[in-house]
C-alpha cells in the first residue's frame, strides 16, 4: 500500500523532464488541433488571417518557440518544480498559459518576418486546445507514474498525541491525492508508548524520537506541535532541504517580507474584499455567468415548473427572506419543494418529536422531512431547486459564490461577533460549503468554512469553488 518511489540523486531531473515531456506532447496534440480547426472554418474568416496558411509550416522547427516559451513561463512559476493539488496547479497553468499567449502575440507582431506563415488563428485555437489538452495529459501522466510508485513521495506527520485522530484523518486525504503523491509512511509522537497505527490495512511505525524518522522521508509538522518545542523546527532544519508546516489556524490573505537590517519578517494581511479590481473582477463574473445560465437552464426551468404544477398545486416558486450584504433583508427564490402547509407540518412535528427536533437545531433541516411534495427530494438531491437564485444574482442581491444565505438570528444564535464579517459579502448561489458536504456538516461547521471563504477570498478561489460545484452536485454527497 505505502510502497513509495526509490530515492536516487537524479529522481528531480528525471521527474521535470517527464513533466516537460507531457507538456510538449500535449503542445503538439493542440496544434494538430488547431491546425485541423483551422482548415475547417469558413473561407471568408480566411480574410482577417494571413494568406499562405501551409498545413506543414506548423511543425517546422521554427514554431516550437512558442512551446519554449511556455516552458519558460511554467518554470516561472514553478510549474515543474512545486507538488500542487490538481485545482491549485489548474488555476496556475491555466495563469501561466494566458501569460505566454500574450507574450506569443507580441512576439508576433514584432518578429512577423521570422514566422510569415505563422496564423493568429491558429494560435488562438492552440491555446485555447492546451487549456483543456495539458492539464489532462497532466492527470494521466502523475496517475501512471503513480501506479508505477515513481511518483510517490514518503513522508511522516508530527504531531501531539491529542491531535492524532486529526491527524489520521489528513494522512487519508494525503493518500486519496495522487496528483500531489505524497504517501503517509510513519508518524511521530514524542513520548508515546504506541509502536504502530493500522492505516488502510498495513501496520505503519510511530516514531518517539526524531532520529528514528527515515532519511528518505519528507516531514510535515502540525504547527501545535511547535507551540510546545520551538527548538524542534531548528533541529529538523539541519537535517532536511524542506519541511512542511500543517496549520489549522487561519492565517487571513498573508504574504511576507524581510527587514534585514532588524531581523524582522514583516507579514502583510491582504483584505482582497477591499480591491477594487478584484471586486469588479466578481461583479462581472456574476452578471455574465448568471445571463448564461438563465439563458442555458430556461428549457429545464420549463420543465420543473410542468412538474411541480402537476404534482403539487400552488405556486412554482417560494420565497424566504434572508440576510444580505451590510445586513440588508432581501427574498431568496427557489422552486416549491413544500407542501402549501409545510410551516404549520414543521411545528407539530417539533413539539412532538424530540429527535427531530435536535436534529432541525444542528442542520436547520431534516433528511426524512415528510413535508417534501414527490418531485421535491430530487430536486433537493441535485440542488435544481435552487437554481431561481440566479435571478437573485442578476438583481444583485446575491453573488455566484459566497457565504451560504443565513436567516435572521441564525448567525447571532452561533457566533454574533461574525455578523460584521458576513456584511461584507453577498451570499452566494454556490460556495465553499456547497463542496465541502452541504448538509453532512452542522450549521457551526458550515459558519467556519463561511468565516475562512470570506477572510481567504479571491477570484481565484471562486473560480475553484466554481469548478468544483458541478462534481460536488452530480455525486449528491450530503444532500438532503
Amino acid at each position: 500500500m505505502t510502497k513509495t518511489k526509490i530515492d536516487f540523486p537524479f529522481y528531480s531531473i528525471i521527474k521535470n523532464l517527464l513533466l516537460i515531456s507531457s507538456d510538449s506532447l500535449a503542445y503538439l496534440t493542440s496544434m494538430f488541433l488547431a491546425v485541423y480547426i483551422r482548415n475547417m472554418l469558413p473561407e471568408f474568416l480566411y480574410n482577417i488571417d494571413f494568406p499562405g496558411f501551409s498545413t506543414q509550416s506548423y511543425f517546422l522547427p521554427e514554431t516550437f518557440i512558442f512551446l519554449i516559451i511556455i516552458i519558460i513561463v511554467f518554470i516561472w512559476n514553478s510549474l515543474y518544480q512545486k507538488r500542487r493539488s490538481f485545482w491549485e496547479e489548474l488555476l496556475m497553468i491555466w495563469k501561466s498559459l494566458i501569460i505566454t499567449s500574450f507574450i506569443c502575440y507580441l512576439f508576433l507582431f514584432n518578429f512577423n518576418e521570422l514566422l510569415p506563415f505563422m496564423s493568429r488563428i491558429v494560435i488562438l485555437l492552440l491555446f485555447i486546445c492546451l487549456i483543456f489538452i495539458l492539464p489532462l495529459y497532466r492527470i494521466i501522466l502523475k496517475k501512471i507514474l503513480f501506479n508505477i510508485s515513481f511518483w510517490r513521495t514518503p513522508i511522516v506527520l508530527i504531531c501531539k498525541e491529542e491531535d492524532f485522530d486529526k491527524t489520521i484523518k489528513i494522512a487519508h486525504d494525503f493518500y486519496k491525492d495522487f496528483y500531489l503523491g505524497f504517501i503517509p509512511v510513519g508518524f511521530l509522537i514524542e513520548k508515546t508508548r504506541q509502536k504502530e497505527v493500522l492505516f488502510l490495512e498495513e501496520q505503519l511505525p510511530i516514531y518517539n524520537d526524531i532520529k528514528q524518522i527515515p532519511s528518505y522521508a519528507t516531514v510535515f509538522i502540525i504547527e501545535d506541535v511547535l507551540a510546545h518545542d520551538p527548538l524542534l523546527i531548528s533541529y529538523l532544519y539541519s537535517y532536511y532541504r524542506k519541511l512542511y508546516m500543517l496549520s489549522y489556524k487561519n492565517i487571513i490573505g498573508t504574504k511576507g517580507s524581510y527587514l534585514f537590517s532588524e531581523r524582522l519578517f514583516i507579514l502583510t494581511v491582504e483584505n482582497q474584499l477591499n480591491s477594487i479590481l478584484s471586486q469588479l473582477i466578481k461583479f462581472l463574473m456574476d452578471r455574465i455567468l448568471s445571463v448564461i445560465f438563465l439563458l442555458l437552464l430556461c428549457p429545464l426551468f420549463i420543465i420543473i415548473a410542468i412538474l411541480l404544477k402537476i404534482l403539487s398545486p400552488g405556486p412554482i416558486f417560494y420565497s424566504h427572506e434572508r440576510i444580505g450584504k451590510n445586513g440588508k433583508k432581501f427574498k431568496i427564490w427557489k422552486f416549491r419543494t413544500m407542501y402549501m402547509d409545510a410551516d404549520q407540518k414543521l411545528q407539530q412535528l417539533l413539539v412532538t418529536n424530540k429527535e427531530l427536533q435536535k436534529e432541525w437545531d444542528t442542520f436547520f433541516k431534516l433528511k426524512n422531512d415528510p413535508r417534501i411534495v414527490p418531485i421535491g427530494s430530487f430536486l433537493r438531491k441535485y440542488s435544481l431547486d435552487e437554481l431561481p437564485q440566479l435571478f437573485n444574482v442578476v438583481n444583485g442581491t446575491m453573488s455566484i459564490v459566497g457565504p451560504r444565505p443565513f436567516v435572521e438570528g441564525e448567525i447571532e444564535s452561533l457566533n454574533a461577533s461574525l455578523l460584521p464579517l458576513y456584511a461584507q459579502v453577498k451570499p452566494g448561489l454556490t460556495g465553499l460549503w456547497q463542496v465541502s458536504g452541504r448538509n453532512e456538516i452542522d450549521r457551526l461547521e458550515r459558519m467556519n468554512i463561511d468565516v475562512w471563504y470570506i477572510q481567504n477570498w479571491s477570484p481565484s478561489l471562486d473560480l475553484l469553488i466554481l469548478l468544483n460545484t458541478p462534481l460536488a452536485v452530480l455525486s449528491a454527497r450530503g444532500a438532503s
